[in-house]
């Protein structure tokens, strides 16, 4: 958070395009990284019920 918050400050303050593009192409791989991690979690959470749902299956299989 604090690093986002300091190059939002140096984007602003700044008269250099360099910088400004730097900023900003650091900004967007960080928001294509967020994406790919949004990405995993939803298939983890997809996929987590099917995982759940074998776990019991084996317990209660295991007991009848």
């Amino acid at each position: 958070m604090v690093f986002g918050l300091a190059l939002q400050l140096v984007a602003e303050r700044t008269e250099s395009a360099a910088v400004r593009d730097g900023v900003s192409g650091i900004r967007n791989i960080s928001e294509a990284g967020a994406e790919a991690m949004f990405a995993i979690v939803w298939g983890v959470l997809e996929y987590g019920v099917v995982g759940v749902f074998a776990l019991m299956a084996t317990v209660f299989g295991r007991r009848c």
